[in-house]
Protein backbone atom coordinates (compact mmCIF):
# COMPACT_ATOMS: atom_id res chain seq x y z
CA UNK A 1 0.00 0.00 0.00
CA UNK A 2 2.83 2.32 0.91
CA UNK A 3 4.58 1.46 -2.27
CA UNK A 4 1.45 2.29 -4.30
CA UNK A 5 0.99 5.53 -2.41
CA UNK A 6 4.60 6.41 -2.86
CA UNK A 7 4.27 5.61 -6.54
CA UNK A 8 1.37 8.01 -6.97
CA UNK A 9 2.30 10.64 -4.26
CA UNK A 10 5.98 11.07 -3.54
CA UNK A 11 5.16 13.62 -0.74
CA UNK A 12 3.55 11.05 1.60
CA UNK A 13 6.75 10.39 3.54
CA UNK A 14 7.24 14.13 4.06
CA UNK A 15 3.66 14.54 5.38
CA UNK A 16 4.06 11.61 7.68
CA UNK A 17 7.17 13.09 9.16
CA UNK A 18 5.44 16.45 9.71
CA UNK A 19 2.48 14.80 11.46
CA UNK A 20 4.85 12.83 13.68
CA UNK A 21 6.58 16.05 14.67
CA UNK A 22 3.23 17.82 15.49
CA UNK A 23 1.80 15.03 17.62
CA UNK A 24 3.43 16.29 20.89
CA UNK A 25 1.96 19.78 20.40
CA UNK A 26 -1.49 18.41 19.57
CA UNK A 27 -1.35 16.22 22.64
CA UNK A 28 -0.37 19.17 24.83
CA UNK A 29 -3.28 21.25 23.50
CA UNK A 30 -5.72 18.42 24.07
CA UNK A 31 -4.47 18.05 27.64
CA UNK A 32 -4.99 21.82 28.23
CA UNK A 33 -8.54 21.87 26.84
CA UNK A 34 -9.28 18.71 28.83
CA UNK A 35 -8.23 20.48 32.04
CA UNK A 36 -10.39 23.54 31.17
CA UNK A 37 -13.42 21.43 30.31
CA UNK A 38 -13.06 19.41 33.52
CA UNK A 39 -12.84 22.66 35.51
CA UNK A 40 -16.05 24.05 33.88
CA UNK A 41 -17.84 20.73 34.12
CA UNK A 42 -17.02 20.43 37.82
CA UNK A 43 -18.96 23.70 38.53
CA UNK A 44 -21.82 23.24 35.99
CA UNK A 45 -25.24 22.05 37.13
CA UNK A 46 -28.70 21.73 35.54
CA UNK A 47 -31.73 23.38 37.15
CA UNK A 48 -34.82 21.78 35.74
CA UNK A 49 -37.04 24.35 37.47
CA UNK A 50 -35.87 27.19 35.23
CA UNK A 51 -34.50 25.23 32.29
CA UNK A 52 -31.31 27.30 32.61
CA UNK A 53 -27.86 25.87 33.13
CA UNK A 54 -25.97 27.60 35.94
CA UNK A 55 -22.32 28.19 36.78
CA UNK A 56 -21.36 28.38 40.42
CA UNK A 57 -18.49 30.75 39.77
CA UNK A 58 -18.13 33.89 37.62
CA UNK A 59 -16.93 33.81 34.03
CA UNK A 60 -14.24 36.07 32.54
CA UNK A 61 -12.11 36.02 29.44
CA UNK A 62 -8.35 35.82 29.65
CA UNK A 63 -7.83 39.38 28.29
CA UNK A 64 -6.97 41.76 31.11
CA UNK A 65 -9.47 44.34 29.79
CA UNK A 66 -12.07 41.79 28.61
CA UNK A 67 -15.66 41.30 29.82
CA UNK A 68 -16.85 39.27 32.77
CA UNK A 69 -20.03 37.87 34.27
CA UNK A 70 -20.06 38.13 38.05
CA UNK A 71 -21.81 35.40 40.03
CA UNK A 72 -23.42 37.92 42.41
CA UNK A 73 -26.84 39.43 43.07
CA UNK A 74 -27.44 42.26 40.58
CA UNK A 75 -28.66 45.53 42.19
CA UNK A 76 -28.94 49.19 41.21
CA UNK A 77 -25.35 49.74 42.38
CA UNK A 78 -23.82 46.26 41.85
CA UNK A 79 -23.35 45.33 38.18
CA UNK A 80 -23.09 41.68 37.09
CA UNK A 81 -22.51 42.23 33.36
CA UNK A 82 -19.07 43.83 33.28
CA UNK A 83 -17.65 45.24 29.99
CA UNK A 84 -14.12 45.42 31.52
CA UNK A 85 -13.18 43.02 34.32
CA UNK A 86 -10.52 45.49 35.41
CA UNK A 87 -13.38 47.74 36.64
CA UNK A 88 -15.84 45.38 38.29
CA UNK A 89 -18.02 48.25 39.72
CA UNK A 90 -19.00 49.49 36.24
CA UNK A 91 -21.53 47.62 34.13
CA UNK A 92 -25.23 46.67 34.10
CA UNK A 93 -27.20 46.07 37.26
CA UNK A 94 -30.87 45.22 37.74
CA UNK A 95 -33.89 45.89 39.96
CA UNK A 96 -37.54 44.99 39.34
CA UNK A 97 -37.75 44.74 35.51
CA UNK A 98 -35.34 47.66 35.11
CA UNK A 99 -31.77 47.69 33.86
CA UNK A 100 -29.43 50.07 35.67
CA UNK A 101 -26.23 51.48 34.19
CA UNK A 102 -23.81 51.40 37.16
CA UNK A 103 -20.76 53.67 36.81
CA UNK A 104 -18.13 53.33 39.50
CA UNK A 105 -20.65 51.72 41.84
CA UNK A 106 -23.16 54.58 41.37
CA UNK A 107 -26.63 54.09 39.90
CA UNK A 108 -26.25 56.44 36.89
CA UNK A 109 -29.21 55.60 34.56
CA UNK A 110 -32.24 53.35 34.66
CA UNK A 111 -33.77 51.75 31.55
CA UNK A 112 -37.36 50.58 32.05
CA UNK A 113 -39.94 49.45 29.48
CA UNK A 114 -41.37 52.98 29.06
CA UNK A 115 -38.64 55.33 30.26
CA UNK A 116 -34.95 56.16 30.39
CA UNK A 117 -34.16 58.13 33.55
CA UNK A 118 -31.20 59.16 35.72
CA UNK A 119 -30.53 57.01 38.75
CA UNK A 120 -31.02 60.02 41.04
CA UNK A 121 -33.19 63.11 40.30
CA UNK A 122 -31.25 66.17 39.05
CA UNK A 123 -28.01 64.18 38.84
CA UNK A 124 -27.34 63.77 35.12
CA UNK A 125 -27.08 65.93 32.01
CA UNK A 126 -28.07 65.19 28.42
CA UNK A 127 -24.89 66.15 26.62
CA UNK A 128 -22.08 68.44 27.77
CA UNK A 129 -20.75 71.87 26.87
CA UNK A 130 -18.30 70.16 24.52
CA UNK A 131 -20.34 67.17 23.37
CA UNK A 132 -23.83 68.17 22.27
CA UNK A 133 -26.65 66.24 20.61
CA UNK A 134 -27.54 67.19 17.05
CA UNK A 135 -31.32 66.73 17.00
CA UNK A 136 -34.13 65.60 19.27
CA UNK A 137 -37.20 63.93 17.77
CA UNK A 138 -40.38 63.89 19.84
CA UNK A 139 -43.73 62.34 18.95
CA UNK A 140 -46.98 64.27 18.51
CA UNK A 141 -48.42 65.15 21.90
CA UNK A 142 -44.99 65.01 23.57
CA UNK A 143 -44.56 66.85 26.88
CA UNK A 144 -41.39 68.42 28.27
CA UNK A 145 -41.94 68.40 32.02
CA UNK A 146 -39.93 70.57 34.43
CA UNK A 147 -39.79 69.67 38.15
CA UNK A 148 -42.65 67.19 38.15
CA UNK A 149 -45.25 69.48 36.51
CA UNK A 150 -44.15 72.89 37.77
CA UNK A 151 -43.79 74.05 34.15
CA UNK A 152 -44.64 72.01 31.06
CA UNK A 153 -44.35 72.46 27.31
CA UNK A 154 -46.91 70.35 25.46
CA UNK A 155 -47.09 69.70 21.73
CA UNK A 156 -50.29 69.50 19.71
CA UNK A 157 -50.83 69.95 15.97
CA UNK A 158 -48.72 72.98 14.94
CA UNK A 159 -48.76 74.27 18.53
CA UNK A 160 -46.52 74.34 21.60
CA UNK A 161 -48.35 75.15 24.86
CA UNK A 162 -46.54 76.51 27.91
CA UNK A 163 -48.28 75.77 31.20
CA UNK A 164 -47.55 76.41 34.85
CA UNK A 165 -45.07 79.27 34.54
CA UNK A 166 -43.69 82.26 32.66
CA UNK A 167 -41.61 82.66 29.52
CA UNK A 168 -38.85 85.12 30.42
CA UNK A 169 -36.73 86.83 27.77
CA UNK A 170 -33.53 88.71 28.67
CA UNK A 171 -33.43 92.50 28.65
CA UNK A 172 -33.63 93.81 25.08
CA UNK A 173 -34.42 90.29 23.92
CA UNK A 174 -36.47 89.69 20.79
CA UNK A 175 -39.04 87.22 19.49
CA UNK A 176 -39.43 86.67 15.79
CA UNK A 177 -39.42 84.40 12.80
CA UNK A 178 -36.83 83.32 10.26
CA UNK A 179 -37.49 86.36 8.08
CA UNK A 180 -38.20 88.80 10.93
CA UNK A 181 -36.11 87.72 13.93
CA UNK A 182 -36.78 90.96 15.83
CA UNK A 183 -40.55 91.15 15.22
CA UNK A 184 -41.09 91.70 18.95
CA UNK A 185 -38.54 93.49 21.14
CA UNK A 186 -38.80 93.64 24.94
CA UNK A 187 -36.82 96.41 26.62
CA UNK A 188 -35.40 96.17 30.16
CA UNK A 189 -38.18 98.53 31.26
CA UNK A 190 -40.80 96.04 30.10
CA UNK A 191 -41.89 98.03 27.04
CA UNK A 192 -42.86 95.73 24.18
CA UNK A 193 -42.26 97.02 20.64
CA UNK A 194 -43.77 95.44 17.53
CA UNK A 195 -42.13 96.16 14.20
CA UNK A 196 -45.43 95.56 12.37
CA UNK A 197 -49.16 95.00 12.95
CA UNK A 198 -50.67 93.02 15.82
CA UNK A 199 -53.39 90.70 14.51
CA UNK A 200 -55.88 88.84 16.69
CA UNK A 201 -58.36 86.27 15.40
CA UNK A 202 -61.98 87.28 14.79
CA UNK A 203 -63.71 87.81 18.16
CA UNK A 204 -60.33 87.35 19.86
CA UNK A 205 -59.80 88.66 23.37
CA UNK A 206 -57.02 90.24 25.41
CA UNK A 207 -57.15 90.01 29.18
CA UNK A 208 -55.61 88.98 32.45
CA UNK A 209 -55.93 86.02 34.82
CA UNK A 210 -58.95 87.62 36.52
CA UNK A 211 -60.54 89.12 33.39
CA UNK A 212 -59.64 86.96 30.42
CA UNK A 213 -61.89 88.90 28.03
CA UNK A 214 -61.07 92.45 29.16
CA UNK A 215 -60.73 93.50 25.50
CA UNK A 216 -62.67 91.85 22.68
CA UNK A 217 -62.02 92.55 18.99
CA UNK A 218 -64.93 91.57 16.75
CA UNK A 219 -64.50 90.40 13.15
CA UNK A 220 -65.81 93.82 12.06
CA UNK A 221 -62.95 95.55 13.89
CA UNK A 222 -65.03 96.84 16.80
CA UNK A 223 -63.02 96.89 20.05
CA UNK A 224 -65.03 96.38 23.24
CA UNK A 225 -63.67 97.05 26.72
CA UNK A 226 -65.47 95.39 29.63
CA UNK A 227 -64.31 98.12 31.97
CA UNK A 228 -62.61 101.51 32.03
CA UNK A 229 -59.60 102.53 29.96
CA UNK A 230 -57.42 104.65 32.24
CA UNK A 231 -54.42 106.71 31.12
CA UNK A 232 -52.16 108.82 33.29
CA UNK A 233 -52.81 112.56 33.65
CA UNK A 234 -51.93 114.48 30.47
CA UNK A 235 -51.31 111.19 28.66
CA UNK A 236 -51.23 111.10 24.88
CA UNK A 237 -52.23 108.65 22.19
CA UNK A 238 -50.60 108.86 18.80
CA UNK A 239 -48.59 107.35 16.00
CA UNK A 240 -44.97 107.41 14.98
CA UNK A 241 -45.19 110.73 13.14
CA UNK A 242 -47.72 112.30 15.54
CA UNK A 243 -47.10 110.94 19.01
CA UNK A 244 -49.55 113.28 20.73
CA UNK A 245 -52.47 113.11 18.28
CA UNK A 246 -54.82 112.77 21.26
CA UNK A 247 -54.12 114.37 24.63
CA UNK A 248 -56.15 113.69 27.78
CA UNK A 249 -55.71 116.37 30.43
CA UNK A 250 -55.95 115.66 34.17
CA UNK A 251 -59.34 117.41 34.09
CA UNK A 252 -60.63 114.86 31.58
CA UNK A 253 -60.62 117.18 28.57
CA UNK A 254 -59.69 115.33 25.37
CA UNK A 255 -57.88 117.32 22.70
CA UNK A 256 -57.40 116.14 19.10
CA UNK A 257 -54.68 117.83 17.08
CA UNK A 258 -56.50 117.04 13.83
CA UNK A 259 -59.80 115.75 12.43
CA UNK A 260 -61.80 112.85 13.85
CA UNK A 261 -62.66 110.45 11.04
CA UNK A 262 -64.83 107.35 11.20
CA UNK A 263 -65.11 104.75 8.46
CA UNK A 264 -68.17 104.78 6.17
CA UNK A 265 -71.19 103.70 8.23
CA UNK A 266 -69.03 103.95 11.34
CA UNK A 267 -70.75 103.93 14.71
CA UNK A 268 -70.28 105.45 18.14
CA UNK A 269 -71.86 103.74 21.13
CA UNK A 270 -71.42 102.06 24.48
CA UNK A 271 -71.48 98.54 25.87
CA UNK A 272 -75.28 98.31 25.81
CA UNK A 273 -75.89 100.00 22.44
CA UNK A 274 -72.94 99.71 20.07
CA UNK A 275 -74.48 101.92 17.37
CA UNK A 276 -76.00 104.87 19.25
CA UNK A 277 -74.82 107.13 16.44
CA UNK A 278 -74.10 106.02 12.87
CA UNK A 279 -72.29 108.15 10.27
CA UNK A 280 -73.42 107.15 6.79
CA UNK A 281 -71.07 107.27 3.79
CA UNK A 282 -72.93 110.31 2.42
CA UNK A 283 -72.49 112.21 5.69
CA UNK A 284 -75.92 111.53 7.19
CA UNK A 285 -75.86 111.06 10.96
CA UNK A 286 -78.37 108.57 12.36
CA UNK A 287 -79.27 108.30 16.05
CA UNK A 288 -80.66 105.07 17.45
CA UNK A 289 -82.54 106.87 20.20
CA UNK A 290 -83.68 110.35 21.13
CA UNK A 291 -81.13 113.13 21.18
CA UNK A 292 -81.20 115.47 24.13
CA UNK A 293 -79.20 118.69 24.01
CA UNK A 294 -79.78 121.00 26.99
CA UNK A 295 -81.29 119.59 30.15
CA UNK A 296 -83.97 122.28 30.68
CA UNK A 297 -86.42 121.94 29.16
CA UNK A 298 -85.78 118.17 28.84
CA UNK A 299 -87.23 117.59 25.39
CA UNK A 300 -86.42 114.87 22.85
CA UNK A 301 -84.53 117.42 20.78
CA UNK A 302 -83.91 121.00 21.81
CA UNK A 303 -81.24 123.32 20.45
CA UNK A 304 -81.60 126.99 21.33
CA UNK A 305 -80.13 129.91 23.17
CA UNK A 306 -83.45 130.82 24.80
CA UNK A 307 -86.07 128.08 24.37
CA UNK A 308 -89.81 128.31 24.88
CA UNK A 309 -90.82 125.91 27.64
CA UNK A 310 -94.11 125.03 25.97
CA UNK A 311 -92.50 123.37 22.97
CA UNK A 312 -92.02 119.60 23.08
CA UNK A 313 -89.20 119.73 20.56
CA UNK A 314 -87.76 122.65 18.71
CA UNK A 315 -84.81 123.90 16.69
CA UNK A 316 -84.21 127.62 16.41
CA UNK A 317 -81.51 130.20 16.86
CA UNK A 318 -83.31 132.53 19.26
CA UNK A 319 -86.61 132.73 21.05
CA UNK A 320 -89.29 131.98 18.42
CA UNK A 321 -91.39 134.97 19.50
CA UNK A 322 -88.62 137.52 19.14
CA UNK A 323 -86.33 136.43 16.34
CA UNK A 324 -85.78 134.20 13.36
CA UNK A 325 -85.85 130.44 13.67
CA UNK A 326 -87.47 127.11 12.78
CA UNK A 327 -89.71 125.22 15.20
CA UNK A 328 -90.76 121.58 14.83
CA UNK A 329 -93.34 119.64 16.87
CA UNK A 330 -94.86 122.62 18.62
CA UNK A 331 -96.71 121.80 21.83
CA UNK A 332 -95.86 120.99 25.42
CA UNK A 333 -94.57 118.09 27.51
CA UNK A 334 -97.98 116.39 27.58
CA UNK A 335 -98.76 116.28 23.85
CA UNK A 336 -97.53 117.43 20.48
CA UNK A 337 -100.15 119.86 19.19
CA UNK A 338 -98.77 120.85 15.81
CA UNK A 339 -96.00 120.56 13.26
CA UNK A 340 -94.80 124.00 12.26
CA UNK A 341 -92.04 125.20 9.98
CA UNK A 342 -91.79 128.93 10.64
CA UNK A 343 -89.71 131.72 9.24
CA UNK A 344 -88.82 135.00 10.99
CA UNK A 345 -91.02 135.52 14.08
CA UNK A 346 -93.72 132.92 13.26
CA UNK A 347 -96.02 135.31 11.36
CA UNK A 348 -95.06 133.80 8.04
CA UNK A 349 -95.61 130.03 8.34
CA UNK A 350 -94.29 127.98 5.45
CA UNK A 351 -96.06 124.79 6.52
CA UNK A 352 -98.23 123.93 9.48
CA UNK A 353 -100.08 120.78 10.53
CA UNK A 354 -102.33 121.34 13.54
CA UNK A 355 -103.54 118.84 16.12
CA UNK A 356 -106.71 118.16 14.09
CA UNK A 357 -104.66 117.00 11.13
CA UNK A 358 -105.29 120.04 8.92
CA UNK A 359 -102.48 121.16 6.63
CA UNK A 360 -101.92 124.90 6.15
CA UNK A 361 -99.80 126.42 3.39
CA UNK A 362 -100.45 130.21 3.63
CA UNK A 363 -98.66 131.09 0.41
CA UNK A 364 -101.33 129.12 -1.50
CA UNK A 365 -104.35 130.51 0.34
CA UNK A 366 -105.74 130.53 3.83
CA UNK A 367 -107.24 127.49 5.53
CA UNK A 368 -106.68 123.74 5.41
CA UNK A 369 -105.64 122.50 2.00
CA UNK A 370 -106.00 118.73 2.45
CA UNK A 371 -108.95 118.16 4.74
CA UNK A 372 -111.79 120.45 3.63
CA UNK A 373 -110.31 123.91 4.16
CA UNK A 374 -110.48 126.88 1.84
CA UNK A 375 -106.82 126.72 0.74
CA UNK A 376 -105.48 125.48 -2.57
CA UNK A 377 -103.14 122.47 -2.81
CA UNK A 378 -100.65 122.77 -5.63
CA UNK A 379 -98.33 119.92 -6.60
CA UNK A 380 -95.33 119.92 -8.93
CA UNK A 381 -96.30 119.13 -12.54
CA UNK A 382 -93.91 121.13 -14.70
CA UNK A 383 -93.56 119.76 -18.23
CA UNK A 384 -89.81 120.33 -18.01
CA UNK A 385 -89.67 117.88 -15.14
CA UNK A 386 -91.33 115.04 -17.05
CA UNK A 387 -90.67 112.73 -20.01
CA UNK A 388 -93.75 111.92 -22.13
CA UNK A 389 -94.52 108.22 -22.56
CA UNK A 390 -97.73 107.99 -24.67
CA UNK A 391 -101.49 108.14 -24.11
CA UNK A 392 -104.25 105.83 -22.92
CA UNK A 393 -105.75 104.67 -26.21
CA UNK A 394 -108.96 103.25 -24.78
CA UNK A 395 -109.59 104.16 -21.14
CA UNK A 396 -113.11 102.67 -20.95
CA UNK A 397 -112.08 99.00 -20.36
CA UNK A 398 -109.97 100.22 -17.45
CA UNK A 399 -112.74 102.44 -16.10
CA UNK A 400 -115.31 99.68 -16.48
CA UNK A 401 -112.92 97.15 -14.89
CA UNK A 402 -113.03 98.72 -11.43
CA UNK A 403 -116.02 99.83 -9.38
CA UNK A 404 -116.30 102.71 -6.96
CA UNK A 405 -117.41 101.32 -3.60
CA UNK A 406 -119.01 102.56 -0.44
CA UNK A 407 -117.03 101.49 2.62
CA UNK A 408 -116.22 102.07 6.28
CA UNK A 409 -112.68 102.16 7.65
CA UNK A 410 -111.80 99.25 9.97
CA UNK A 411 -110.89 101.24 13.10
CA UNK A 412 -109.29 98.16 14.63
CA UNK A 413 -106.60 98.52 12.01
CA UNK A 414 -106.42 102.27 11.29
CA UNK A 415 -106.45 105.39 13.51
CA UNK A 416 -109.80 106.91 14.36
CA UNK A 417 -108.77 109.98 12.40
CA UNK A 418 -109.56 108.03 9.21
CA UNK A 419 -113.21 108.64 10.07
CA UNK A 420 -116.18 106.60 11.22
CA UNK A 421 -118.62 107.68 8.49
CA UNK A 422 -119.53 105.83 5.32
CA UNK A 423 -117.17 106.81 2.48
CA UNK A 424 -116.90 106.33 -1.29
CA UNK A 425 -113.78 105.37 -3.19
CA UNK A 426 -111.77 102.52 -4.67
CA UNK A 427 -110.09 99.45 -3.27
CA UNK A 428 -106.42 99.76 -4.23
CA UNK A 429 -105.94 96.06 -5.03
CA UNK A 430 -108.86 96.15 -7.48
CA UNK A 431 -107.55 99.31 -9.11
CA UNK A 432 -104.06 97.82 -9.32
CA UNK A 433 -105.47 94.89 -11.34
CA UNK A 434 -106.54 97.23 -14.18
CA UNK A 435 -104.22 100.23 -13.70
CA UNK A 436 -101.07 99.30 -11.72
CA UNK A 437 -99.66 102.83 -12.08
CA UNK A 438 -102.53 104.17 -9.97
CA UNK A 439 -102.29 101.68 -7.07
CA UNK A 440 -98.77 100.63 -6.09
CA UNK A 441 -97.67 98.77 -2.98
CA UNK A 442 -96.38 101.21 -0.36
CA UNK A 443 -94.46 100.79 2.90
CA UNK A 444 -95.48 102.74 5.97
CA UNK A 445 -93.17 104.27 8.56
CA UNK A 446 -93.69 101.16 10.71
CA UNK A 447 -92.38 98.92 7.89
CA UNK A 448 -95.86 97.52 7.17
CA UNK A 449 -96.85 96.96 3.54
CA UNK A 450 -100.15 98.46 2.36
CA UNK A 451 -101.68 99.31 -0.98
CA UNK A 452 -102.19 102.98 -1.84
CA UNK A 453 -103.76 105.05 -4.63
CA UNK A 454 -102.28 107.91 -6.65
CA UNK A 455 -105.23 110.28 -7.05
CA UNK A 456 -103.54 112.06 -9.99
CA UNK A 457 -103.38 108.78 -11.91
CA UNK A 458 -107.09 108.18 -11.32
CA UNK A 459 -107.84 111.78 -12.34
CA UNK A 460 -105.79 111.34 -15.51
CA UNK A 461 -107.65 108.10 -16.31
CA UNK A 462 -111.07 109.74 -16.01
CA UNK A 463 -109.90 112.82 -17.94
CA UNK A 464 -108.82 110.55 -20.78
CA UNK A 465 -112.19 108.80 -20.57
CA UNK A 466 -114.04 112.08 -20.88
CA UNK A 467 -111.92 113.03 -23.91
CA UNK A 468 -112.57 109.69 -25.52
CA UNK A 469 -116.26 109.95 -24.69
CA UNK A 470 -116.45 113.48 -26.11
CA UNK A 471 -114.73 112.35 -29.30
CA UNK A 472 -117.20 109.51 -29.71
CA UNK A 473 -120.14 111.91 -29.19
CA UNK A 474 -118.85 114.16 -31.93
CA UNK A 475 -118.50 111.20 -34.29
CA UNK A 476 -122.07 110.15 -33.59
CA UNK A 477 -123.33 113.70 -34.03
CA UNK A 478 -121.58 113.86 -37.42
CA UNK A 479 -123.19 110.59 -38.46
CA UNK A 480 -126.64 111.87 -37.40
CA UNK A 481 -126.18 115.05 -39.40
CA UNK A 482 -125.14 113.03 -42.42
CA UNK A 483 -128.24 110.86 -42.11
CA UNK A 484 -130.44 113.94 -41.84
CA UNK A 485 -128.89 115.43 -44.94
CA UNK A 486 -129.53 112.28 -46.88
Amino acid sequence: MIAIADKHNPNIPQLANQIANDIPDIKENLEYHKDVFEQIASTWSDTTATDIDTITIGVAVSNAAGPAVANEAATTTNPTLIPNKAEMDTGWGWASDTLHAVLGGVNAYALAAASLSPGVSDAAALGTTALMWSDAFLASGAVINFNNGDVTITHSANTLTLAGGNLVIPDAGTIGSATAPTAIAIASTGIVTFVDDILIKDAGTIGSASATTAITIASTGIVTLVDDLILKDAATIGVTSSTSAITIASTGIVTFVDDILLKDVGTIGNASVAAIMTLEADGDVLFAQQVGIQTTPSFALHVSTAGAATWAAQIHNTDATNGSGVAIFAGDDAAVTSLVVTQHDGANDLLKVDGAGSVFMPQYGAGATSFGGAGILVTASDQNLKKADGYIEDPFPIIMGVDARYFFWDLDKVPVEYGEDRQLGFFAQELNAVLPEAAPMTVTSSDEEHWGIYDRAVLGLHHSGLQNHEGRIKELEAEIEALKAA
